[in-house]
């Protein structure tokens, strides 16, 4: 027996439009399906194009490559593909970055405990609205990005 299980509206934008079949009992968390979600959701969202971050840990590396073969198999261009340094004082170069691509979507590989909250902040203070922002369940709990 199957149950479906839907993620919350209220979640972040990489999750809040999956739906999900599986079996009774069973969790999904950080797994590999985290990232090839997101470029389906890229793709149903009609974006065409991502510049990827990811936090060169194990989990956030391990993600960024998810999301980076299933964008490639979803003819998503990948404009780019890069860590970001916990340790950094400011990410604006990284945003310069990303805005020079004209990348539609960014994917934040990694975990908010990951100077993500300031990561957030700079990269969007950058390249400001319309660019949709996604990425896995190391962005959780949302409190801790709410600041950004």
């Amino acid at each position: 027996m199957r149950r479906r299980a839907r993620s919350a509206r209220k979640l972040s934008s990489c999750t809040a439009l999956l739906e999900l079949e599986i079996p009774a009992g069973s969790t999904l968390r950080g797994s590999p399906v985290t990232g090839p979600f997101a470029a389906d959701l890229l793709k149903a969202r009609k974006k065409r194009s991502v510049y990827i971050l990811h936090d060169n840990q194990t989990f956030g590396k391990g993600v960024a490559n998810g999301f980076r073969s299933r964008a490639n198999k979803l003819d998503i261009d990948v404009k780019g593909f890069e860590p970001w340094d916990a340790k950094a004082a400011s990410y604006e170069a990284i945003g310069e970055r990303i805005k020079a691509t004209g990348a539609q979507s960014i994917y934040f590989g990694g975990i908010v405990c990951n100077n993500g909250v300031k990561l957030l902040k700079d990269i969007y203070a950058v390249v400001g609205k319309g660019i949709l922002f996604v990425g896995p369940d190391g962005w959780t709990p949302f409190t801790a990005t709410a600041a950004a």
